[in-house]
């Protein structure tokens, strides 16, 4: 477990001789530096992965589990998964109130 965490430090270059990138916040100063290192190349594109199990108590005490799974591909030209998933259905929530 300490190897991947070392693992991902080297691989995002957290331990490095780096300038930190200037920012109010160290908070903001690291999202600067993971920007450059996490962003998308051309043609790549993102995935929303996730599982529910949902536990049920039927009205006669017998309990049953129930799993639910979700995958959302983003498209390398258009929307994000993010998008899809939570941006979209968000502006549409929103227009609703609106109406």
């Amino acid at each position: 477990m300490k190897e991947d965490f070392l693992f991902c430090f080297c691989r995002l270059r957290m331990l490095s001789d780096d300038t930190v990138p200037h920012a109010d916040t160290i908070l903001a100063a690291l999202a600067k530096h993971l920007e450059t290192k996490l962003s998308f190349a051309q043609g790549e594109r993102d995935m929303i992965i996730m599982r529910n199990d949902v536990g049920i108590r039927h009205p006669t005490g017998e309990l049953e589990t129930r799993e639910i799974s979700l995958v959302v591909y983003g498209e390398p030209t258009g929307f994000s998964a993010m998008a899809k998933t939570v941006g979209y259905p968000a502006a549409i929530a929103a227009r609703m109130v609106l109406d």
